[in-house]
C-alpha cells in the first residue's frame, strides 16, 4: 500500500499521508486523516477528513458524518491511532512511491502503545505556556511528584550546568537555569523515563543516544545565540528530543530494525534513508506522531518530524528544526554519542539558511562544543 491521498470536499485541495499520517500537499496545514477500526469515538471502517480550521470532518468515498472536533488539540488527540487501509485506495504520494515491510496498523498500534507522559506534564507545559506563571507555579507542580523533582535537581546539579552550591529547590532551580530551561528538564526527563521505562532497548545504546542528544540540543542552544532565553532553551529542548523516534522503533520493532541497522553498516547509509526504503517510515515520522499524542508543543513536533527535512517544516518552527539539523550535524562531526550510521551526513545548506551564519561561524561554535564535550560524555540520565 502506498501513500495515501485524498481531496478536501469543497476546498479543492490534496492531501497525501505518508504511511504514519504525515502530510504532503497543499493542505498539510489544514486538515488531517483519521483511519478507524471500530475502537472508542470512531465509526467503523470510515476513514475522515478533519479540517482544522473550521472542526469539521467528511468522510472519503461515502458514510456517515462524524461530528466536527471544534478545538485544535482534541484533534491532534484523534491522529492515526487506527488500523490502516481499510478499503481505501492506495494512490502515489507526491511522486514517491512509499513501500513498506512493515504492516502499517502495526505501526499505528506502536503509537497508541507507548506510555503516556505522567499527568503532570500536562500541567507543566500549561504553566510554561502562561506568560503570568512564575517560578513558584512551576515549582508546585514539579514538587507533586517526587520522583520528578528529584531527577530535575539531579540534572540542575550535574557537572553539565556548573553551579557553585547545590540547588537544593526547583524554584532556585528556575531562577538559576531559567524558567524555560527548567520547563525542559522536566520534559526531557520525563520524555525518556517513559520510552525507557517502556521496555529494553535491543540494537541501540541508550547511553550513545543520550550522549548524542544532549551533544546536539548544546550545539542548537549554541546556535541559537539566545544560550540562556528562551529560545536557546527551546532549541535546547528539541534537540534533546529529536531522535526519540529511534528509541519507539528499538523497543518495540526491534527485529523490523535490526534490519536498518544493518543496512546502515552494510550499505553505508544515514539511518533516515535506510529507515525510509527498508519501513517506509522514518524515525522523525514516528516520533512526531509520538509526539502529538503525547500533546508536545508544536515547536517539538515540528522539530522532530523535520530535522532531516527541513523543507517539510512549517514556517514559523523551520529555524528551529534547522538548529537541530546543524547541531545533528555538529555532533556527528565531533563523534560524540556515536549513532549506529557511522556515514557522516553532508551540510544541510537549507539549514545553514534558516540560521543565518556560514560555515566558518559554524567552526566556531564547534570550539564552543568541544569545550563541552568532558561534562557531555559522563553526563548519565
Amino acid at each position: 500500500m502506498r501513500g495515501l491521498c485524498a481531496e478536501l470536499p469543497g476546498r479543492g485541495h490534496q492531501i497525501g499521508v505518508n504511511p504514519l499520517g504525515c502530510f504532503c500537499g497543499r493542505a498539510r496545514r489544514h486538515a488531517l486523516f483519521y483511519f478507524n477500526d471500530g475502537s472508542r469515538d470512531c465509526m467503523s471502517g470510515i476513514p475522515v477528513v478533519y479540517s482544522q480550521r473550521r472542526g469539521l470532518s467528511f468522510p472519503i468515498e461515502g458514510g456517515e458524518r462524524h461530528p466536527g472536533i471544534g478545538r485544535r488539540r482534541q484533534v491532534r488527540r484523534r491522529l492515526f491511532l487506527g488500523s490502516i487501509g481499510i478499503g481505501v485506495k492506495g494512490i502515489l504520494c507526491e511522486g514517491r512511491d512509499v513501500s513498506q515491510s512493515v504492516d502499517l496498523a502495526r505501526l499505528a498500534s506502536v503509537v497508541e502503545d507507548v506510555p503516556t507522559l505522567p499527568s503532570v506534564m500536562f500541567e507543566v507545559l500549561a504553566i510554561a505556556e502562561d506568560e503570568n506563571s512564575t517560578a513558584g507555579d512551576l515549582e508546585a507542580v514539579i514538587m507533586r511528584d517526587q520522583a520528578l523533582s528529584a531527577k530535575v535537581l539531579k540534572v540542575a546539579n550535574s557537572a553539565y550546568y556548573g553551579i557553585p552550591r547545590t540547588v537544593e529547590t526547583v524554584s532556585r532551580a528556575t531562577v538559576l537555569l531559567g524558567f524555560q530551561t527548567v520547563v525542559g528538564l522536566a520534559l526531557t526527563v520525563s520524555v525518556y523515563d517513559t520510552l525507557w521505562g517502556a521496555g529494553k532497548g535491543h540494537y541501540l545504546d541508550r547511553r550513545d543516544i543520550w550522549k548524542h542528544s544532549l551533544s546536539t540540543a548544546t550545539a542548537a542552544r549554541l546556535l541559537a545565540g539566545d544560550s540562556n532565553g528562551k529560545q536557546g532553551a527551546v532549541a535546547f529542548t528539541a534537540g534533546m528530543l529529536h531522535d526519540i523516534g529511534k528509541s519507539v522503533f528499538d523497543t518495540y520493532l526491534p527485529e523490523e530494525y535490526s534490519k536498518v541497522i544493518d543496512a546502515c553498516h552494510r550499505d553505508s547509509l544515514q539511518m533516515h534513508d535506510a529507515e525510509q526504503t527498508i519501513l517506509g517510515v522514518t524515525h522523525g515520522d514516528l516520533g512526531y506522531r509520538v509526539g502529538l499524542r503525547w500533546q508536545l508543543p508544536d515547536v517539538l513536533c515540528q522539530s522532530i518530524r523535520c530535522h532531516h527535512a527541513l523543507q517539510s517544516a512549517e514556517a514559523d518552527f523551520r529555524r528551529t528544526a534547522g538548529l537541530v539539523n546543524l547541531g545533528d550535524f555538529l555532533t556527528r562531526h565531533c563523534g560524540i554519542g556515536e549513532p549506529p550510521d557511522m556515514t557522516l551526513p553532508g551540510l544541510d545548506q537549507d539549514a545553514l539558511k534558516v540560521w543565518g551564519g556560514t560555515e566558518h561561524q559554524l567552526k566556531d561554535v564547534v570550539t564552543q562544543l568541544e569545550k563541552h564535550r568532558e561534562q557531555i560524555e559522563s553526563f548519565q540520565p
